[in-house]
């Protein structure tokens, strides 16, 4: 693990084993994960504010497996 990371995204071994057994129970952790690499937090923010406006809420989100 790299020192000085704030979010699993800004390392280099994303998405490790750690994240993907997690994310097996989270649907869309890694790709919230990318979507935030490719445009920044700031803007990635704005989104989710956006969706919460719009009603979304990850808890709507079912795990199926």
């Amino acid at each position: 693990r790299e020192r000085g990371l704030d979010l699993c995204n800004q390392c280099d071994d994303f998405p490790c084993h750690h994240i993907q057994s997690l994310a097996a129970r989270y649907p869309t952790l890694i790709a919230d994960n990318r979507r935030m690499q490719g445009v920044g937090l700031e803007q990635w923010l704005e989104e989710q504010r956006e969706r919460q406006r719009r009603g979304f809420i990850y808890t709507d989100i079912r795990y199926r497996g």
